[in-house]
């Protein structure tokens, strides 16, 4: 059953083992299930994937939600764009830029991704008010995620290839309008989980949704 409410909570680096196991038990899921390259392996590395989520989670730009002791869902927050992605023009326009967002499988199909997207641009505009965008990159073969996000109010932008060619080129973007006047009551915004919390290091099975 959906719980009533979650608690989202900015990521410490104590989190890094939730964050890594949402996103290998994404991988395994993707893998099983879905015909896209996405996550086949940790890229470019293990070494290099570590690094990134340490990057956010050192960074305070990594949010969880928890559903009471129980991880549901992740992601990352930026505020600038990867320049090798996005252009200058582009990057002249403020935006709210998302990664590594993985809903768990057990709260699929309740909504729970279009809230933490919307949740996430809120929270970028509350950072920033004149944020204008919400943008995602998304992994260039995922088509049911491109899908997905469609749904969920994106454009399409364009395709791009980066110098270390990162797969995830596909870009999309939506008004920060529409995430202002969405609703997202079930996400209770918390300060940072405490430690005993943070020793929570199983995910439960889940549906990456970026």
């Amino acid at each position: 059953m959906a719980a009533e409410q979650f608690q989202v909570r900015r990521a410490t680096t104590e989190h890094q083992t939730t964050v890594t196991a949402l996103i290998d038990d994404a991988a395994d899921w993707l893998r099983r299930d879905k015909d896209t390259s996405q996550w086949n392996r940790p890229w470019p590395s293990h070494e290099g994937r570590r690094k990134r989520i340490w990057g956010g989670l050192i960074d305070g730009h990594t949010w969880i939600v928890w559903d009471g002791v129980k991880p549901a869902a992740s992601v990352t927050i930026e505020m600038t764009g990867n320049p090798h992605l996005w252009t200058a023009d582009e990057r002249e326009t403020p935006a709210v830029y998302l990664h590594r967002l993985v809903v768990g499988r057990n709260y699929t199909g309740i909504g729970l991704g279009a809230e933490l997207l919307n949740w996430a641009g809120k929270r970028g505009h509350s950072e920033d008010a004149t944020v204008q965008q919400i943008r995602i990159d998304v992994w260039t073969d995922n088509d049911d995620l491109h899908r997905y996000y469609q749904a969920q109010g994106f454009t399409f932008v364009d395709d791009r290839e980066t110098p270390d060619r990162c797969p995830s080129g596909s870009l999309f973007q939506k008004p920060i309008t529409e995430a202002l006047q969405a609703e997202a009551a079930r996400l209770v915004t918390e300060p940072a989980a405490p430690q005993s919390r943070a020793l929570v290091v199983m995910a439960p099975r889940i549906l990456a949704t970026a």
